[in-house]
């Protein structure tokens, strides 16, 4: 089957604002549990860091897609896909939470969850593991026409 590449970008651009404006909202609501440090203040800070959000899920997706020779791998049910990505998830959100912790990015406010033994906040250390789940979800099933 041939598919065109403007199917492919056009695929491509809708994971990449899905992501983004699925992680700026998750931003916006723990925005309260967060001291800015030397991070960017708001607004600019949190569309740089949604920015970052929705290119670590569009890199993830890419790997799977090379690592499967099928751009739309997600039309497959595959539990070491899901596996993958909640596992790259949770270790790239702590490495990126204790990196910007210790250069004084930003800091938690009281009301943040702290996840024992990594030290982390709970809804940074989720969300990249559940946002990436959730635009898979949406991209599998919204815009299963692609497959086709």
């Amino acid at each position: 089957m041939h598919i065109r590449i403007s199917t492919k970008l056009g695929y491509t651009a809708k994971l990449f604002g899905l992501a983004f404006v699925l992680n700026f909202l998750w931003e916006l609501a723990q925005k309260p549990l967060y001291i800015v440090g030397t991070f960017p203040p708001f607004p600019l800070g949190w569309i740089r860091a949604s920015l970052w959000d929705a290119v670590y899920i569009l890199l993830v997706y890419l790997v799977l897609a090379a690592m499967h020779d099928d751009f739309y791998w997600l039309r497959r049910k595959n539990i070491w896909d899901l596996f993958f990505i909640i596992f790259a998830g949770f270790i790239t959100a702590t490495i990126v939470e204790i990196q910007a912790l210790s250069l004084g990015k930003w800091f938690y406010a009281g009301a943040m969850p702290i996840v024992p033994i990594l030290k982390v906040g709970l809804t940074p250390f989720l969300q990249l593991p559940l946002m990436s789940f959730l635009v898979y979800w949406i991209m599998r099933n919204k815009f299963a026409r692609y497959y086709e």
